[in-house]
C-alpha cells in the first residue's frame, strides 16, 4: 500500500521548497536509485519528460511523486514550473515483509524471501537567479 504525502512547504533564506512523499512503494529502493541517480539535480519539467520515455517501473513510480511535487508548487504555492529543480530526491529503504519459501533454503529447510519496500522524498526549490540574469532583466 502507497502512501502520498505531500503539499509541505518550507522557506530557506527566501528560496522556496516543495516536498512530496510516496511510502511503503512494494519496489525494493535499489531498483528506485537507479533511475534516481539519473534525474538528481536537473529540471523539474524536463526530468518528467526524461521518465515518461524510460521504460521502467521505478520511473513511472518516481514520475507520479514528481508530477505531486509539481502540481503542489503551481496550484498551491503558485510558482512557475520552469523555475523549479529538483533539490533532493532521497530513496529510503522502508518495512520489509518476511515469508518462508520450501525452496529457498538448505535441504530440508525452508529458506526466508524478503520482499522490501521503499520511501520516496522529492524536494523541490526554485532556481537561484545569477547576477547576470538579474541584470539581464534589470535593463529589459
Amino acid at each position: 500500500m502507497a502512501v502520498l504525502l505531500s503539499g509541505q512547504l518550507k522557506k530557506h533564506n527566501k528560496i522556496m521548497k516543495v516536498i512530496a512523499k510516496a511510502k511503503f512503494l512494494s519496489m525494493s529502493p535499489r531498483k528506485l536509485r537507479l533511475i534516481a541517480d539519473v534525474v538528481r539535480n536537473k529540471n523539474a519539467k524536463d526530468s518528467l519528460i526524461l521518465l515518461n520515455h524510460t521504460g521502467k517501473k521505478a520511473a513511472r513510480i518516481i514520475g507520479k511523486v514528481l508530477q505531486s511535487a509539481l502540481a503542489n508548487a503551481v496550484n498551491n504555492y503558485h510558482l512557475k514550473e520552469e523555475d523549479l529543480i529538483i533539490d533532493r530526491l532521497l530513496i529510503n529503504e522502508g518495512s520489509r515483509r518476511k515469508k518462508q519459501d520450501k525452496y529457498h533454503g538448505a535441504r530440508f529447510h525452508t529458506g526466508l524471501i524478503q520482499k522490501r519496500s521503499a520511501h520516496i522524498t522529492i524536494i523541490l526549490e526554485e532556481k537561484k537567479l545569477n547576477k547576470k540574469n538579474i541584470k539581464h532583466k534589470i535593463k529589459n
